[in-house]
């Protein structure tokens, strides 16, 4: 439900920038929605670090990045456990904007089938990179 909610509403604001003013305004699009997420975020992720002892850095590199969902165990994954849905919002509020540049706007119709299309290749590239990691861990 939150990936829905949050996709409408990500969706909703680039397309009223696009009805407004007939294209998308992405630097503002994206400084709007960061301020949001990334102050909170990174307020968090010290807050993990000072608390953790031992080598959490590379878990905290990986969150800061949005790739934790991508990264092996790290043994913070009670604190952390919640990030990768970040990390999906953040690729989905970067790529769905670049999609939206690159699309001019008189083939706009063919979003739906684009995204319907994304849906299974996105499914199988995530199989493919965990198999990946687990043939190569010993």
């Amino acid at each position: 439900m939150f990936f829905v909610l949050s996709g409408f509403l990500i969706s909703n604001l680039l397309f009223r920038d696009i009805q407004e003013r007939g294209r998308i305004r992405l630097w503002r699009f994206l400084i709007r929605r960061e301020w949001e997420l990334l102050p909170s975020f990174f307020l968090y992720l010290a807050a993990v670090l000072a608390v953790v002892t031992g080598r959490p850095a590379m878990s905290i590199r990986y969150a800061a990045l949005f790739i934790y969902n991508y990264a092996p165990g790290s043994g913070l994954e009670s604190l952390l456990s919640h990030v990768w849905s970040l990390a999906i919002e953040e690729h989905f509020c970067v790529l769905l904007p670049l999609l939206f540049l690159w699309l001019p706007l008189k083939h706009f119709k063919l979003f739906p089938a684009i995204s319907v299309l994304l849906l299974p290749a996105c499914g199988i590239g995530r199989y493919l990179e965990v198999s990946m990691f687990y043939t190569h861990c010993p």
